[in-house]
């Protein structure tokens, strides 16, 4: 190329860059006159906590053209404008931010884009109506403990067709595989691993949280509408690959679904409920309380509408399910035969996903697949029946359950010396908890902290449970869970005449069954670490067993419990428990206890009572 055309090309370029320049200055400084970097609409879109505190949750350089665009977001947006006409195509990479200026600076001349790879992936997912999942809790995974919730996009005639075929959206951590369950717990706790939105099909949601874990789905569909939708996939599609930093309490997978829903609908104010900790079922009432929600749709788990279908046969037929599952033969026996067809049928359906439910986590057996195959053979014999999804009664709703916050006065007497508590828990539910809405038979609570006052004492921390799990699900003969334990923490215990503030690690495995009037029945083989100055070597460890029964009803529940420990250095410990909870409302509670605990020998005496409000 010649001298003179290298000259000629550099004045173009100047030149243009020149006239570029003079086309956004205007813009420029209209945005800054109307100060819409200060707008909740372009902060919802770079997920600031607020401007009081101006910094990015986004966790990514890839998601910010200015240098400083996570702690500035006014250079954000100078910096996003000045792209979109430099570099028009980044205005396919940020296409909500394209549709903000486009609205908030009317006759903005930047070369429109048409951004076909977007647009072919908004037809492919067809989001018309969107809808906000909530899965119940799942207490073998840490991140899933207090339950999980994602979003799923419907086609217009979602009505006609199924939901299974619809998106969903999920923001989870990416955990390396190689993690053991306490790495990950502790990575998920204190920050170890990043977030990120991932796209997938719904169908296989359902497979992961409904068939595998046994989750019930809550669907709760979203009254947005075009705009507002229009808004939220162009966001969606600009955080593809971006990453966030991901925690089990705060900013997790509820957190973030609540900074999407600010986008789609800008003048609702949903994260700042939340500065600690998001709980997800929380995060739904959020949703509900701002007037988010239209309709709720339960979808039970596959061990539900076992369960419920198995109920129904007589302790003849249940045997007869187990026979079928080990020998499908069984089934052209004259015992068999002699049954009405329509419940030959439902037996041998039932035998047929009892044995596919037993071993969908398990690795390929032959028997078990040659058996399956027969019984589904069988199956054709019978006319057709329509899957039933449905239960004879829906359970109640988890945005009608207990709040998850509790503060509680008590009052008691310890021997004849009165006490008087404060027990304050930041979250979630206990055994003796108003039940309906949470899973049956387990307790879940983190960070319960007991005060107590006594006669001519100062005050003093009588318990402070970091974490404390009770998993009571109840055996039969098809279904075996074990039931287990674990708790962390701090408490009182008497040790030489004296009460002593001791940290302590216990836990327990057992197994729970259905007892009288459908209470439970468990006990446990369990295991305790402490640290007490009372004792000679101060940390000592112990073995023990503890027996229970659980009674829960529409207003009250009732927990019964023996326990005892034998320590290393020959010292026992024993405590019987009894605890009576009466429903006053959803939200309000009197609770009545008495324990009694021995101890080298000695015994002290302790009764209580308590108001309980949920909040």
């Amino acid at each position: 190329m010649s001298v003179f055309l290298l000259k000629l090309l550099s004045l173009l370029l100047i030149f243009f860059s020149a006239s570029v320049h003079a086309s956004l200055l205007p813009w420029l400084q209209q945005a800054e006159r109307d100060q819409l970097a200060q707008q909740r609409e372009w902060l919802n879109l770079l997920h600031y906590k607020s401007l009081a505190e101006p910094e990015s949750f986004v966790d990514d350089d890839k998601f910010f053209l200015a240098a400083n665009g996570y702690v500035d977001p006014a250079a954000e947006l100078q910096a996003t404008i000045t792209a979109f006409y430099q570099q028009p195509v980044t205005q396919c990479r940020f296409v909500a931010r394209r549709q903000f200026l486009l609205e908030q600076l009317p006759g903005i001349d930047f070369p429109i884009q048409a951004c076909a790879e977007y647009q072919a992936w908004r037809d492919k997912v067809n989001a018309h109506s969107v809808v906000l999942v909530f899965a119940s809790s799942y207490l073998n995974s840490p991140s899933s403990m207090y339950g999980h919730t994602f979003l799923r996009f419907d086609p217009v005639d979602v009505e006609s067709g199924s939901t299974l075929l619809s998106y969903a959206l999920n923001f989870g951590a990416n955990a390396d595989v190689n993690d053991n369950s306490l790495l990950y717990a502790y990575k998920g706790l204190f920050g170890g691993y990043e977030g990120m939105f991932a796209a997938g099909s719904y169908i296989e949601k359902v497979k992961e949280y409904s068939r595998l874990e046994s989750r019930d789905l809550w669907e709760y569909r979203l009254n947005l509408e075009g705009e507002e939708i229009d808004r939220l996939m162009a966001h969606i599609w600009e955080l593809n690959l971006i990453n966030f930093d991901y925690y089990f309490f705060d900013e997790n997978c509820s957190f973030r679904l609540l900074e999407l829903m600010e986008v789609a609908r800008p003048s609702v104010e949903l994260t700042e409920t939340f500065p600690v900790v998001a709980i997800p079922i929380d995060t739904v009432r959020i949703a509900e309380d701002n007037q988010l929600i239209d309709s709720v749709v339960y979808r039970p788990s596959r061990q539900v509408l076992l369960a419920e279908d198995l109920s129904e046969f007589s302790e003849a037929q249940k045997a007869m399910v187990l026979r079928l599952m080990a020998d499908p033969a069984y089934a052209d026996t004259e015992a068999f035969l002699a049954l009405e067809p329509a419940r030959q049928r439902a037996l041998i359906d039932s035998s047929y996903r009892l044995l596919r439910y037993d071993n969908d986590k398990s690795s390929r057996d032959s028997k078990v697949a040659a058996n399956s195959f027969q019984l589904l053979k069988r199956l054709t014999r019978y006319d057709k029946a329509s899957p039933d999804n449905t239960l004879e009664e829906r359970p109640v709703d988890p945005l009608d359950a207990h709040d998850t916050m509790l503060v509680s006065p008590v009052v008691g007497y310890e021997e004849d010396a009165p006490y008087v508590d404060l027990v304050w828990r930041y979250t979630y539910h206990d055994l003796l908890d108003n039940s309906p809405g949470y899973p049956r038979d387990t307790s879940l609570n983190m960070a319960q902290l007991v005060l107590r006052a006594k006669k001519d004492e100062s005050l003093q921390l009588q318990r402070f449970d970091i974490l404390e799990i009770n998993s009571l699900a109840p055996r039969n003969e098809f279904f075996k869970p074990m039931a287990w334990r674990v708790n962390a923490g701090w408490e009182r215990q008497w040790t030489e005449a004296k009460d002593q503030l001791v940290p302590q690690v216990n836990g327990g495995l057992g197994a729970s069954y259905r007892g009288p009037l459908d209470g439970r029945l468990f006990a446990m083989v369990r295991g305790r670490v402490e640290y007490n100055e009372g004792f000679d070597n101060n940390l000592d460890a112990a073995p023990g067993i503890g027996v229970g029964y659980l009674l829960q009803g529409e207003r009250a529940n009732t927990l019964i419990e023996a326990e005892h420990y034998e320590f290393i250095q020959n010292l026992s410990r024993s405590t019987f428990s009894v605890n009576y909870q009466w429903m006053l409302s959803k939200d309000s509670a009197i609770r009545i206890g008495f324990k009694r605990n021995l101890f080298e020998g000695e015994g002290i005496n302790e009764t209580s009572i308590g108001y309980r409000a949920y909040f």
